[in-house]
């Protein structure tokens, strides 16, 4: 039958059913390869994720690949485990590959989604969970969807039975005549289509609400749409319009009647008051005077200094057969790219490099080898692995954009004490020490 949603009227046919999935736990293995990448990059992430998968085949455990050659840093270092989820909560070509896995220990093809490749091992599944665990989850998805009109509704029904709300319903009649097509093209003007209804519509408390009122209320409220039929249009904005005046009416007598609602407004209202002036003067001012903000860093720059940083490579190599090879070409002057085109010939999982500035505790390896040169070979993650630091970066000065969060709030501090300063000047404080004393 039909079925009723805030967004109209549907009718639903069932195409197909299957039980709840309940949740699965699952690791992967990523390759990074997000979509737009160049040809030879895409071809590449392919050519690497079937190597791992094919390793896989060949008897070697997913939590060691996982280490060695996932993307996801974050989740390698765990043998590539993810949290538990469910529906919707993935991609959805990772989510259906994921609950399609039939047994604890299965692991899939190679899976794209739009953020590379993966391979997905499952490790368990549960069906749904206890409601202890879910009710604060349902109560939000609740409080989002019709069920919390109830309330309201209750609200209304009670608001209306004391406010001795009073309606005369066949006066809404009288608009449907004027309701034309200018209406429906978000034409309509109320002061013209309907300047003679001015009866009153319903009485709430000792208000009077009329014609006149429901017409500006009709007239803020158009949009263009498809014609309807006008009745139904009023009906359902008159609605509207008596519950939403209800509520504005209570929300207008709270102060009255409730005496600590009153001063907790009032005490909001001060904070707001305070903070719209904090805003103003020193909050918004730090962030939008761009000027303002670079005079000041520049006039305290050496305060937003880098720590001593290394400026590496990280190389990381299948065995020492290939570690060898690559510390031969870097000690000849051969660039980063110039070393994977030939090593990764004929394998993307020969070599590795990963090279940037390092600041202290970013990375042991890094930190071991505090100097520009080569460091010995060592074994990490089952990689032949060896450093290579191009120079110690001194401390400097950070630029303005990497030290904004660290300057701006200083600026801020700033800017409230010359505010505060002149507040000073202009509003003169006395503090009568001798009364102050007797304070306890």
């Amino acid at each position: 039958m039909p079925v009723r949603t805030r967004f109209g009227y549907h009718l639903v046919k069932v195409e197909d059913k299957r039980p709840a999935r309940g949740e699965i736990l699952v690791a992967h293995i990523m390759v990074n390869a997000k979509m737009g990448l160049p040809a030879q990059d895409s071809i590449n992430a392919k050519n690497k994720i079937e190597e791992i998968s094919a390793k896989l085949k060949k008897g070697e455990k997913f939590e060691d690949l996982a280490s060695q050659f996932s993307d996801d840093k974050a989740t390698g270092r765990k043998g590539g485990e993810l949290p538990w989820f469910g529906s919707y909560k993935m991609p959805l070509e990772f989510e259906t590959a994921s609950f399609a896995l039939k047994a604890n220990g299965d692991i899939s093809e190679p899976v794209r989604s739009r953020f590379g490749w993966h391979i997905i091992k499952r490790i368990d599944r549960r069906g749904i969970p206890k409601f202890e665990d879910v009710k604060n989850e349902l109560k939000g998805k609740i409080a989002k969807d019709s069920r919390s009109n109830k309330g309201r509704e209750s609200l209304i029904a009670k608001l209306k039975t004391e406010y001795k709300f009073k309606e005369v319903a066949k006066m809404k009649e009288e608009f449907i005549p004027v309701l034309d097509t200018t209406y429906f093209q978000g034409k309509w003007s109320a002061a013209k289509a309907a300047p003679k209804l001015n009866k009153a519509m319903f009485t709430l408390g000792n208000q009077t609400y009329t014609q006149t009122d429901f017409a500006k209320y009709l007239e803020s409220h158009m949009t263009r749409r498809a014609k309807t039929d006008p009745a139904v249009v009023i009906h359902e904005n008159y609605r509207n319009w008596v519950d939403e005046t209800i509520i504005a009416y209570e929300e207008s007598q709270l102060d009255r009647k409730y005496p600590e609602f009153h001063a907790l407004m009032q005490e909001y209202r001060d904070g707001i008051l305070l903070f719209d002036l904090m805003d103003k003067k020193v909050w918004s001012k730090a962030v939008k005077d761009t000027a303002g903000l670079k005079d000041f860093y520049e006039a305290n720059k050496n305060n937003y200094l880098y720590d001593e940083r290394a400026d590496a490579s990280i190389f990381a190599a299948a065995n020492k057969k290939i570690s060898d090879e690559a510390r031969k070409m870097t000690e000849k002057g051969k660039t980063d790219k110039e070393i994977l085109d030939k090593i990764n010939k004929d394998s993307q999982l020969n070599l590795m490099i990963e090279s940037k500035v390092y600041s202290k505790g970013e990375s042991a390896l890094v930190d071991k080898n505090w100097n520009p040169g080569l460091s010995a070979t060592v074994e990490v993650e089952k990689k032949m692995t060896f450093v290579r630091v191009n120079k110690i970066l001194k401390p400097t000065p950070k630029s303005l954009g990497d030290a904004k969060g660290a300057v701006t709030s200083d600026y801020q501090n700033y800017l409230e004490k010359q505010w505060i300063d002149a507040l000073k000047k202009k509003y003169p404080v006395s503090i009568h020490k001798d009364i102050l004393s007797q304070v306890k």
